[in-house]
């Protein structure tokens, strides 16, 4: 699925350069919003676009994202990993 590609690039890059350890802690990143830990009252992004394309339930669907999510800081490389990484 496209998206898991996506939101696998985007948030493996911070932890790819040693800039973070996970996700979380990347201050710029999305993230904590897809995944719930920051409140949207003055975010300028749209995650129900995002997480939309997981379910149309939102519980659901951000538990769907943050398996795919999850998967991205894996310790073990799986070959789209190992690909984006050879890519960068």
């Amino acid at each position: 699925m496209l998206i898991d590609i996506l939101i696998k690039y985007i948030h493996l890059n911070p932890i790819r350069v040693k800039v973070v350890r996970t996700d979380e802690e990347y201050p710029w990143s999305s993230h904590r919003f897809y995944s719930g830990g920051l409140v949207m009252e003055d975010a300028i992004i749209d995650i129900g676009a995002v997480l939309g394309m997981f379910s149309e339930d939102g519980r659901k669907a951000r538990r769907l994202y943050l398996t795919v999510a999850k998967r991205t800081q894996a310790n073990r490389p799986s070959r789209l990993r190992k690909a984006v990484v050879l890519r960068i």
